[in-house]
């Protein structure tokens, strides 16, 4: 990854990772308060036994400071969770301690608050928390909250704080609780009063921050979680472990309670129900966004770099939609917990459940949320392939909406078609599932290396932590089925008293309270109403899910399988077009005078090259020149004894490469200019008239790119032709031997060559256009649906000129300049229909243009010559000095600013515009010609800059 992109990435991360916090912070903030009410209890007995096992060994602590424990009180309106209060009474420093133990009903997940009170003479009362004090406080209290290690610790900072104070007084520890509940009212109406927090439609005990003072209190609430002090105190160092149960300590049917046994069922049923009704928390919500915001970021990362918030738009619209489709079967068929209205990633359909619900409903409920989106997007893949001119974002949109629904039907656990299988088949055979779950780990796994993906080994690891309770699981699956009256009870309410009155009848009443007993007995509950699906259902399921999953893998395999189908027969029947003109392309015939000093000088330019390093890429923009420069001290004294028709014949024959050919040509040029630079004003003329001798031997050039190397050196001699001149430097006899040299290489060009440049030069790029989508096309895009348009295309054209040839424009335009003998122009019409690919417009342009600039340039160097003639015998320039040049150019004698020759492009506008017939492959036009114009110094002209040796 370039470093631009891996810093772009890493700030993009930073970025996310503080969004995070920031997002939790303020759903922490916007998080309600509950006023507690306390209820007293007959005793300790009246607590649960896994609450009084959570607390043992923090009251047995506590008694050792001295504080006496009093009658514990139960505590209500704490949100998700049971708690109990345990009120401790130290008499000997007139304090009091109050001990908080709280279960949340969702998982089970217990804390223990610890708070230490002073009561004082004059009204105040000093508190010792081990979490953050609230804000604002009664006016009476004298807070501090901070994490502690140990009980110890906690309460010597408590006994600290007191030394400075006097008149401690001891409430009556009968009116503690009463005292507890007044301060909590307290708490709760400083806040109320403060104005930062407003009641809710629950009640007037519940209460939230407000909106508007959400961002007041958020960069304060971020200092304080950056400094550690919302971290719960965690488990203290000097309070032992919570003790697993014993087999002799457990309960028996109706506990030590004295309660009768339907008394103690009815207690667990409420509490079930109490845990099962309870809301989701702002960690429940952070949690979620933290999964949507993972999938977002590996959506952007996989499919979307290059518009990351486009990409990220789109799966969020994606997400919705497809919880949309679970949420509304859901609430068609009556399944509890889904909320009245649907809130796009709440997880508000995450809780749907409905009890004995046939397995079609199920069905419906799973497929809801892929099958829509699935089907949508290849629409609209299809409609895509057919209208080429649809938005961008649009077909992107499609594309992922296939991926992500696709994805979702894998048969894996947890995705909605592993649901699927597991409705229709692992249901019924229990024994089976956690092989199931395993071989979906597996595969995750395997993925995950694969690809490398850090994402996907943490989705692997947590389907492996899901085959723990698969295994945990078969138990109570096994028990279930063992009832006799499994499948046959239909009031959920009568199941669980079942349930209940079983477990406390095996005299397991510990069971309740304990971990994951909730989830325990949701799948308990779920396996005795289960409704086991019929043959009819399991058959039309199986064959729809399979149907499912095959189009759209057909689809998208038949799309990408399509151009390689007869990929090898369109490449190598392909016809050939240049066999027509190949035939009466010269032959050579001749042998060479000399091939041990061509073969000499190609060795030592390539060692000369390499000696540098590795040898260059001559293709790379002035990489020529650079490699010219640093061979010519080596190869200069050799190259100037090169015999340039050896050397031309080596190249038609192909014994020489074309790029070391262009070097040499390159080498010339450079000893040329550098010999006008030093004002070797001899040796430059020798040099230009060696390279103009070197053009005429080269030709007939065997390639396109043979021609572009003799144009450059060409024009290059002729602008050192000019400059020489233009210094009065040549005698008659020069200037008639130069005027005869260039008139040769004016010659018009032959058909039989030039046709053949064209015409194989396009189908060289045409192979190679081919070859470079084959080896495209059997490689994987992630990105599949953005190629499909483009290679089906480009396997209609290789059919199509297979199958049905249809004349090249290249080809077309040969022909014409065959009868016509005019090389180079482009006719307004042709005679036969043309096809027209990406890119030979641009070629044939390009190679119209090459013959006329270097045929306007030879002409304006002859005129040049011929001037310096008449100038050396006349003594002077004719007055007037004005001529048409072929093609639609003039050349006029400029006096002023001079003298100089100017060479002036004198087609219009609708001349230098590009036939209709030549368009680019797309219908769009190509640009107008550009205007062709240079002037050429004459003798008295100022001296131009210096030539660089290039």
């Amino acid at each position: 990854m370039p470093p631009g992109n891996a810093a772009e990435w890493i700030l993009g991360a930073l970025v996310g990772v503080l969004g995070l916090i920031v997002a939790g912070t303020l759903m922490w903030l916007m998080g309600q308060r509950w006023r507690k009410r306390l209820t007293k209890l007959a005793g300790a007995a009246g607590v649960p036994r896994d609450f009084r096992r959570g607390v043992q060994s923090w009251l047995g602590r506590l008694g050792h400071f001295g504080f006496q424990m009093r009658s514990p009180l139960r505590l209500e309106n704490v949100g998700d969770a049971d708690a109990y209060r345990w009120v401790l009474v130290h008499e000997g420093e007139r304090s009091f301690a109050t001990l908080d133990r709280l279960v949340r009903l969702r998982d089970g997940r217990a804390k223990v608050e610890l708070t230490f009170y002073t009561a004082l003479a004059d009204g105040t009362l000093v508190v010792t928390q081990d979490r953050p004090v609230c804000d604002p406080v009664p006016r009476y209290w004298s807070p501090a909250g901070r994490r502690f290690r140990t009980v110890e610790g906690q309460w010597k900072e408590h006994l600290k704080r007191m030394e400075a104070t006097g008149g401690r007084v001891l409430p009556d520890p009968e009116q503690l609780p009463d005292l507890l509940a007044a301060d909590e009212a307290a708490c709760h109406a400083t806040l109320l009063a403060a104005g930062d927090h407003v009641a809710t439609i629950q009640g007037p005990n519940v209460i939230r921050l407000k909106v508007d003072r959400v961002f007041r209190r958020l960069l304060p609430a971020l200092r304080d979680l950056f400094l550690l002090k919302y971290l719960p105190s965690g488990r203290r160092w000097d309070v032992a472990a919570v003790a697993d149960v014993e087999e002799e300590e457990k309960e028996s049917a109706g506990g030590p309670l004295g309660l009768a046994l339907e008394q103690a069922v009815e207690q667990d049923l409420q509490r079930y129900k109490r845990a099962s009704q309870a809301r989701a928390t702002p960690v429940d919500h952070l949690r979620r966004a933290v999964v949507l915001l993972t999938l977002v970021g590996l959506m952007v990362a996989v499919f979307g770099r290059e518009k990351p918030l486009q990409t990220a738009a789109i799966v969020l619209v994606l997400v919705a939609l497809h919880e949309f489709g679970h949420w509304l079967p859901m609430r068609l068929f009556g399944y509890r917990g889904t909320a009245r209205f649907f809130v796009p990633f709440s997880g508000a359909a995450e809780g749907g459940r409905k009890l004995q619900a046939p397995a079609w409903q199920q069905l419906v409920v799973l497929f809801g949320g892929p099958l829509p989106g699935l089907v949508a997007g290849l629409a609209v893949l299809a409609k895509a392939h057919f209208t080429p001119e649809m938005p961008g974002w649009l077909v992107d949109a499609a594309g992922l909406s296939v991926v992500l629904n696709g994805f979702h039907l894998i048969p894996m656990l947890p995705l909605d078609g592993g649901k699927i299988v597991d409705v229709l088949l692992f249901r019924d055979l229990p024994y089976f599932r956690p092989l199931f779950t395993f071989c979906s780990a597996g595969l995750a796994l395997v993925g995950a290396l694969a690809l490398k993906s850090r994402v996907l080994k943490f989705f692997a690891g947590g389907m492996f932590g899901a085959l723990v309770w698969d295994i945990q699981t078969l138990g109570i699956v096994r028990g279930a089925r063992k009832l006799e009256w499994a499948g046959d009870v239909t009031d959920e309410n009568e199941a669980l008293r079942r349930i209940f009155r079983g477990v406390r009848e095996e005299g397991n009443a510990g069971f309740v309270g304990s971990e994951n007993w909730v989830r325990k007995i949701d799948v308990l509950l779920e396996e005795v109403m289960r409704q086991r699906p019929r043959l009819f259902v399991r058959v039309a399921g199986s064959g729809f899910y399979a149907l499912t999953c095959a189009v759209p893998l057909a689809a998208v395999g038949v799309l990408m399988a399509i151009p390689l189908m007869r990929m090898p027969v369109a490449l190598l029947d392909g016809p050939d077009q240049s066999i027509e003109f190949r035939g009466v392309f010269p032959e050579e015939d001749r042998e060479v005078k000399d091939p041990v000093a061509v073969s000499a000088l190609r060795e030592l330019t390539r060692r000369a090259a390499a000696g540098f390093g590795n040898f260059p890429d001559l293709d790379e923009p002035g990489s020529m020149g650079e490699v010219a420069a640093r061979v010519l001290p080596v190869i200069e004294l050799r190259l100037g004894q090169l015999d340039w028709e050896d050397a031309g014949i080596e190249r038609r024959r192909g014994n020489l490469d074309a790029k070391m050919l262009g070097l040499w040509l390159e080498a010339q040029a450079l000893r040329m200019e550098n010999a006008a630079a030093n004002g070797e004003h001899q040796a430059a003329l020798l040099r230009a008239e060696v390279l103009l001798h070197a053009i005429a031997k080269l030709e007939p050039a065997p390639n396109f790119r043979d021609r572009r190397y003799l144009w450059d050196a060409e024009l290059r001699a002729l602008q050192v032709i000019e400059r020489e001149n233009a210094g009065g430097r040549f005698d008659p006899q020069t200037l008639r031997r130069l005027d005869a040299r260039l008139t040769q290489l004016n010659r018009a060009p032959v058909p039989e060559v030039d046709n053949f440049l064209l015409v194989n030069e396009w189908a060289v790029r045409e192979r190679a256009r081919a070859l470079e989508f084959a080896n495209r096309a059997g490689g994987f895009d992630v990105r599949f649906w953005r190629d499909l348009y483009p290679r089906t295309q480009r396997f209609k054209e290789l059919l199509r000129a297979a199958d049905e040839p249809i004349t090249p424009a290249s080809v077309a335009v040969a022909r014409l300049w065959k009868k016509s003998r005019r090389v180079g122009e482009l006719p307004p019409r042709l005679p036969e229909m043309v096809s027209v690919a990406e890119g030979e417009a641009e070629l044939i342009q390009d190679f119209c243009e090459g013959h006329r600039l270097i045929s306007w340039r030879r002409l304006t160097t002859i005129s040049a010559l011929r001037l310096e003639a008449h100038r050396k015998k006349s003594g002077s320039f004719p007055s007037h000095y004005k001529h048409s040049v072929p093609g639609g150019a003039s050349l006029e004698l400029v006096h002023r600013g001079g003298p100089l020759l100017r060479l002036v492009d004198q087609r219009s506008e609708l001349e230098r515009m590009i036939p209709p017939w030549l368009v680019s492959a797309d219908g769009r036009d190509l640009p107008a010609l550009p205007r062709v114009h240079h002037d050429c110094p004459l003798y008295g002209a100022p001296e131009a800059p210096s030539l660089s040796a290039k």
